[in-house]
């Protein structure tokens, strides 16, 4: 049996990176050859003046835990490896454990500020292999020469969930962080010119999206925070999932495996690594940044063609495997078992 130390967002605060750790850990966890042992890294952000002594208690819990395990695995968007990135390759070193680092998200390293951009190089260097979400990403650590790379997509469990009876897309939805970035101010202009029989409905936390956005509209509404366990649910109740995001690091977006995993098509922009998992015209519309024209080309696309909606249901549905947490998580138990034996 394999005993994995897993570092990562294990909390209740909702976040794709938060989820698609969960999902792994769940798996792992039903998996009778392996062991996990699991040490959150998301206390230290907001906690304030306790922040040093967490900080402190966490890295005296990695050195106690290490020298028991097979694999040390951390899982982490870039913006994370200056709190202890430069500690695990020492640690990982010091007990002779392989380092597996798993990259949230579309940021790259190099995008980050100096020093910071210094400590990310670091590791990724000294560990002894990075797993990165998309191609994009892949396709830059080549082009720096790092061999110590593996193509690890964002997946979610696929859900039997699917509406057949659905002939028509009328249902829009948009479900995720409340950010100016995820170009949900553009969607608002859009849904105001939808059909009459045809609306948008917004589910997620606030960050920085002004709070009267959604005031005085009559096609768009604001419906809360859903807890995880009720997003595919909901999702099963729409017919189309816009995703309209310019955010920079936007990578691999978990709320689009999880439109994949009931079955409906998705409306993306043509930003960074989203058209690597939104394939225009067989799951999906892709659609340019920052253009409530083109939100609502895309969705009066899907409102007024049946068939070519359709098409693009029937496309998600033989095209979401590749994308199925069940594929990932065996690959993941690969990985360490071939670091162990070589180990």
């Amino acid at each position: 049996m394999i005993k994995i130390l897993m570092i990562g967002p294990d909390s209740a605060k909702p976040g794709g990176t938060t989820i698609s750790f969960k999902y792994l850990k769940d798996d792992l966890e039903c998996n009778p050859k392996v062991s996990i042992i699991v040490i959150t890294s998301s206390d230290i952000r907001g906690a304030g003046y306790n922040a040093p002594q967490k900080y402190m208690k966490l890295l005296i819990k990695i050195v106690k835990l290490a020298k028991d395990c097979d694999i040390i695995s951390f899982h982490a968007m870039p913006t994370a490896l200056p709190y202890i990135g430069w500690f695990l390759p020492v640690i990982s070193k010091y007990f002779k454990k392989p380092l597996i680092y798993r990259a949230f998200g579309g940021l790259y390293y190099a995008d980050l500020l100096w020093p910071s951009r210094i400590i990310a190089r670091y590791m990724l260097k000294k560990s002894d292999l990075v797993l990165l979400q998309t191609k994009e990403l892949m396709n830059r650590a080549f082009k720096e020469k790092f061999i110590n790379v593996d193509y690890f997509p964002t997946a979610r469990p696929m859900s039997m969930m699917k509406n057949h009876e659905i002939k028509a897309c009328k249902r829009f939805v948009y479900i995720g962080h409340l950010k100016v970035a995820k170009g949900l101010q553009y969607l608002v202009e859009a849904a105001e010119k939808l059909p009459d029989d045809a609306f948008v409905d917004v589910y997620g936390p606030w960050y920085d999206l002004p709070k009267e956005t959604f005031k005085f509209r009559k096609k768009i509404q604001y419906k809360g925070v859903l807890n995880a366990g009720d997003v595919l649910n909901t999702l099963c109740t729409y017919h189309a999932l816009v995703f309209p995001s310019f955010m920079e690091e936007e990578g691999y977006s978990g709320i689009i495996m999880e439109a994949y995993s009931v079955g409906i098509p998705v409306i993306a922009t043509k930003w960074k690594a989203l058209p690597e998992i939104v394939e225009d015209g067989k799951t999906g519309v892709l659609i340019e940044p920052r253009s409530d024209e083109d939100i609502l080309r895309a969705m009066n696309m899907l409102y007024h063609d049946s068939d070519y909606y359709m098409k693009l249901r029937d496309g998600v549905m033989s095209e979401r495997i590749k994308y199925s947490q069940q594929r990932q998580t065996e690959k993941f138990v690969r990985i360490c078992n071939d670091m162990t034996i070589r180990n």
